[in-house]
């Protein structure tokens, strides 16, 4: 078995696309023995990943079912490298999309659910079936699986709104990377997130990476998050907080153009703060802001 497995190997490499080559891995997908389907998989995914090797219809065509039977395989190696395989395919893979989800979803194996997942966004990204598998992905017990969910999602150039539900919980995972790229999601979906916007005005107040990612994504959500503006000039205010908090907490109140008389009072009390010789330079930077920032709210001007 170990010898058939470095024979497919070396066929991968030196003759990688010769019809003989392609039917002799497509015969190590069905062998006996896991190594040998393992290293038939692994070649495929070389085939498919790789810059210098374009597969041709006819031969993605003649690949495809293999490696779709090969993600009902009993060794999660194989598995794994044959959804690869798929995923680097791309769209002319789509017609795998329902035993990928079902593998994004089902697998017992959690590599194998991650690379579903990137697998289903490079084969069909706007595809339903990707938001309802990543909606899935974002409830997995394993955090990582999670955290690739949301990553996906913030991949998309149209993130599934119907997912707000779910990102919203996510982004109270105990595990901040999760939490992180959740919070990133909900601003990349924008105003039709408006619903996370209690949530990322509660995340304001931590003191780690989470306060800027809200402040990033209530930004994005614009308007409909007007209600963060007296946190956000809080920490605008903040000369202890970190420059990146700061910046954000400028970039989002732009974007939110809070029309309040107070949150203009506010502002415009903090861009007239006579600077300190030892005024830290965002300070000025952010003073600067506001008040054109002001100006722009007392004029009526559409920054």
């Amino acid at each position: 078995a170990q010898m058939r497995a470095k024979i497919l190997g070396a066929l991968g490499k030196i003759a990688p696309q010769a019809d003989s080559t392609l039917q002799i891995l497509m015969a190590g997908l069905q062998d006996k023995q896991a190594v040998v389907r393992t290293q038939a998989a692994e070649e495929f995914r070389f085939l498919a990943t790789s810059n210098g090797i374009t597969l041709s219809d006819p031969e993605v065509k003649a690949i495809l079912p293999g490696l779709i039977t090969a993600l009902k395989d009993d060794h999660e190696d194989v598995r794994r490298k044959a959804i690869w395989a798929i995923g680097g395919i791309g769209p002319r893979a789509k017609n795998a999309l329902p035993q990928v989800m079902e593998a994004a979803v089902n697998d017992s194996h959690v590599p194998v659910r991650e690379y579903a997942l990137w697998t289903m966004e490079k084969i069909a990204p706007q595809d339903p079936l990707l938001a309802k598998a990543l909606i899935a992905g974002l409830k997995d017990q394993e955090p990582s699986v999670r955290k690739r969910a949301a990553e996906t999602l913030i991949l998309l150039e149209s993130p599934a709104k119907e997912a707000v539900p779910q990102l919203i919980a996510a982004a109270q995972d105990q595990q901040v990377e999760v939490a992180l790229k959740a919070i990133w999601a909900l601003g990349k979906i924008g105003p039709e997130a408006k619903d996370a916007v209690p949530l990322l005005m509660d995340m304001l107040e931590q003191s780690d990476a989470r306060q800027w990612y809200a402040a990033w994504s209530l930004g994005k959500i614009g308007k409909a998050a007007e209600a963060a503006t007296p946190a956000l000039i809080r920490i605008l205010k903040d000369e202890k907080t970190e420059q990146r908090p700061r910046s954000e907490a400028i970039e989002a109140l732009e974007k939110i153009r809070p029309a309040t008389p107070s949150a203009i009072s506010q502002l415009k009390a903090f861009a007239e703060t006579r600077l300190r010789d030892n005024d830290a330079w965002i300070t000025h930077e952010l003073r600067l802001r506001a008040g054109r920032l002001v100006a722009a709210l007392e004029s009526g001007v559409q920054r």
